[in-house]
């Protein structure tokens, strides 16, 4: 049985809150997704195994690039034919760009985690020929430590959530109330083949019924790692690294919480991060694959880690902050931040790979030179370590 047209936000997780939140519209946007590839139609053979490709389109393109179907896809589902055929379980994707940033607050940590992908998966999540779905996302997560609005800005636009102590409850048709902070999943695209029976298609690609991907309203071109593609036929490694591409320049992943929210463990409001993991395979041509070729598992992610700041001295007569650092588990980047007295964030930057450097950050007199020290890598982050004058006042 056909499904009726759909042409509508998929899933929109909304969890039920102990810090409730409410989203506002998008800030900027635009239409980026501007091509999709024939459909690789997947064919049931009378034994109940299936041939042909896997019922997604051959590529999703940008206008830059095409990417072809296969990056970090689910494990195979035993006993179900077209997982079997295809080599990835309930989704795999085109394109995913994900940033992730790591606090400590207290006894607690903050991370906020950022998603931009376009995802191939199924309606009713196993893999059923006919009831493939292709959608792009975008996806936020935090916890929120305390009520107010937080802006979040990233490389395909700005998200506004207002977070208020009350049941949760939809306002309107662009609020939503969240739960345990800010938990929310946009997810927006279309079956097929439904286009066929539809008059007009929307636009007559090569996807019929896929290609609502391309009204979403939450989308952006595909962001590419510092330094890629080069002649590796990828848009990224998928280690951390900064990125390019973004539409509306903005290149990173902010959060701007209230004054009181001390996001930073400093007594900063506002937390920022250049760095990304990038995955998307770029299309070479040629006909529908028979199964996507899971690529190599990544390498698990480090346990978390423990910082130590070893020195920070200030040197009021050149504007000179030495700071060193250590990393139990050696990991890199990593990253300094320094604060005035107040717990607000004067600046930051990287140490070497030796765990070193030393900054330029001149200030007027001592009484304005910064307070502390935090250093962090991609799972730790140390306690606030004091800076002192050297050589000392006299």
């Amino acid at each position: 049985m056909r499904k009726p047209a759909l042409c509508f936000v998929l899933a929109l997780t909304l969890a039920l809150a102990l810090a409730p939140a409410a989203f506002g519209q998008q800030v900027s946007g635009g239409d980026y997704l501007v091509e999709l590839g024939p459909i690789c139609p997947a064919t049931e053979n009378p034994d109940g195994s299936f041939s042909g490709g896997h019922g997604f389109p051959l590529y999703v393109g940008d206008g830059a690039y095409r990417l072809e179907l296969g990056v970090l896809p689910d494990p195979v589902i035993p006993g179900n034919a077209l997982s079997v055929h295809t080599g990835f379980g309930a989704e795999a994707f085109y394109y995913i760009c994900e940033a992730e940033m790591n606090f400590r607050v207290g006894d607690t940590r903050i991370r906020p985690r950022l998603t931009l992908a376009v995802e191939a998966a199924y309606g009713a999540e196993d893999p059923l020929n006919g009831d493939q779905f292709l959608f792009v996302r975008t996806r936020f997560r935090m916890d929120t430590p305390a009520v107010g609005q937080y802006t979040v800005r990233h490389p395909w636009g700005t998200e506004v959530f207002q977070v208020v102590d009350t049941e949760a409850e939809l306002v309107g048709d662009n609020y939503y109330l969240l739960a345990d902070g800010i938990n929310f999943t946009y997810d927006w695209g279309g079956f097929a083949p439904l286009c066929p029976d539809l008059t007009p298609c929307v636009f007559g690609s090569q996807a019929p019924g896929f290609e609502r991907i391309m009204l979403s309203p939450k989308q952006g071109p595909f962001l590419v790692q510092t330094g890629f593609p080069g002649n590796t036929g990828l848009l990224g490694d998928g280690n951390p690294a900064t990125i390019t591409g973004s539409p509306v320049n903005q290149n990173y992943f902010r959060v701007e919480g209230p004054t009181d929210a001390n996001l930073n463990g400093a007594g900063g409001n506002i937390i920022e991060t250049t760095l990304f993991t990038v995955n998307g395979r770029i299309w070479t041509g040629g006909d529908c694959p028979n199964i996507v070729t899971p690529p190599p598992p990544p390498p698990p992610p480090p346990g978390e880690d423990t910082v130590t700041v070893d020195r920070a001295r200030y040197n009021p007569r050149n504007g000179k902050l030495e700071i060193r650092a250590t990393s139990a588990l050696g990991l890199l980047p990593m990253t300094a931040e320094w604060f005035n007295s107040a717990g607000v964030s004067l600046g930051s930057g990287d140490l070497s790979p030796k765990g070193r450097q030393t900054f330029d950050v001149p200030f007027v007199n001592i009484a304005t030179m910064p307070a502390t020290v935090v250093v962090r890598t991609q799972t730790g982050v140390s306690e606030p370590f004091p800076v002192t004058v050297n050589p000392a006042p006299r």
